[in-house]
């Protein structure tokens, strides 16, 4: 969807709804908006705005709103947005306030009846959202995910009725499910995934609007897709996201970073590489995005397993990732940069292994380093664990293929990083 640019010779006006809103109206569940029909609304001829002001996001077209107050009046820049329903990635469409002008007093319109006033500003308005086009927008959020197999994601979107009638798959998950109410916003009304034009994500070349298919292959998911709707949930602004794994790899060799000593792991290298040559040019590859600047604002990290197998890498994992922290902050050139790091806890709450135990301690001790203070935080997953008849498969290095354990691990990481960022 095209975006006024700043700085453009050609400013392209968006689509405008011009509408009254008396303050605190509000969208029903019956999809009835301040007393008026929803497709009234549509037209501009309502007297309710589209939506809680404080719980929704934005799709891109331009809203402008006449907010009656006691006092006066204010003129309020909206956006088509999607607001949420209730369960984890649901929402239905509505508005959210961008900005207002300052409050105008009914004195300075004494000489007009006020029921004019809104046809008077609609005559206005065209102007108004021309002169805001030309502003600059806030930049785009970029997140980084990276690790080894388990960033690269195996949860299965597919049912599969042969194994344990379809259990553990994200189409279960949302159709089937006793919490299928709870995930029922990631299907549209036609039963269709929804693809989030507000959450681009770029996973090694894939890339397209946030929907299930980018974990291994087009039928999987990772934590992204957990990770992005949390995420984008909070944010007004685009965001990115951009992906790097690739299964089987060690921060003790493939992830050592520079400060480890020895040689450079070659999948560190290219995390960097790719990650540079992504946000290098975004609109390259997202030209919707053409003309915005863009932030990053945090990493997410999920990885382990390889390091938990070596006892040798085992041993020096802490201080590895502590290592691997610094140096990706000082390669990207940002100080500070929150890290989130998801827990190697594939085995469950009953895990008894000396490693595994070992190296899940040494990832919550990395969080708890005085330096990391503030910017860097641990999530556990052990919780997320779902048995082999709960989920598609048995392969328990990847989760057991359960979908549900996929997003939950990426909701999680959202989350803490959301806390992170607005502690900034």
């Amino acid at each position: 969807m095209h975006q006024p640019q700043a700085g453009t010779g050609n400013i392209q006006v968006p689509v405008i709804m011009v509408i009254v809103a008396v303050d605190g109206d509000d969208v029903g569940r019956d999809g009835r908006v301040g007393g008026r029909d929803r497709s009234q609304a549509e037209q501009g001829v309502t007297h309710g705005i589209p939506c809680r002001l404080d719980s929704v996001r934005f799709f891109g077209h331009h809203i402008l709103a006449v907010r009656i107050l006691d006092r006066g009046f204010k003129i309020c820049g909206y956006r088509r947005c999607r607001v949420p329903e209730g369960g984890r990635g649901g929402f239905r469409r509505g508005a959210k306030v961008s900005s207002c002008f300052p409050r105008i007093s009914w004195k300075a319109f004494s000489m007009f009846d006020r029921s004019v006033i809104p046809i008077l500003l609609g005559l206005l308005m065209p102007g108004l959202v021309r002169t805001s086009s030309v502003a600059a927008e806030p930049p785009v959020k970029v997140f980084l995910l990276a690790g080894q197999s388990n960033m690269v994601g195996a949860g299965q979107v597919r049912a599969n009725p042969d194994r344990h009638a379809g259990q553990g798959s994200l189409e279960w998950l949302v159709e089937s499910s006793p919490k299928k109410a709870e995930f029922a916003g990631l299907k549209d009304e036609d039963g269709e995934w929804i693809e989030r034009d507000d959450v681009k994500i770029w996973f090694l070349g894939r890339h397209g609007d946030l929907r299930p298919g980018f974990g291994s292959n087009d039928g999987t998911i990772g934590p992204e897709l957990g990770f992005g709707t949390v995420v984008g949930d909070a944010f007004d602004e685009p965001v990115l996201l951009v992906k790097v794994a690739w299964g089987g790899k060690a921060i003790g060799k493939e992830f050592r970073p520079p400060s480890s000593g020895g040689e450079v792991g070659a999948e560190y290298r290219m995390l960097v590489a790719e990650t540079k040559k992504v946000l290098a040019d975004p609109a390259a590859i997202f030209p919707e995005l053409k003309g915005r600047e863009f932030e990053l604002m945090g990493i997410g990290w999920h990885q382990g397993w390889n390091d938990r197998v070596d006892q040798t890498f085992n041993d020096e994992y802490e201080e590895n990732l502590a290592n691997l922290i610094r140096d990706l902050r000082k390669e990207l050139g940002t100080p500070d940069l929150p890290f989130v790091i998801a827990e190697t806890g594939m085995s469950g709450p009953d895990e008894k292994h000396p490693r595994a135990l070992s190296l899940m301690a040494a990832q919550a001790a990395v969080a708890k380093r005085p330096e990391f203070a503030g910017t860097v935080d641990f999530v556990g997953t052990r919780d997320f664990y779902r048995s082999p008849e709960q989920s598609p498969s048995g392969q328990g290095y990847h989760w057991n293929s359960n979908a549900e354990t996929y997003y939950l691990i990426g909701d999680g990481m959202g989350r803490a990083m959301m806390r992170m960022v607005r502690r900034k």
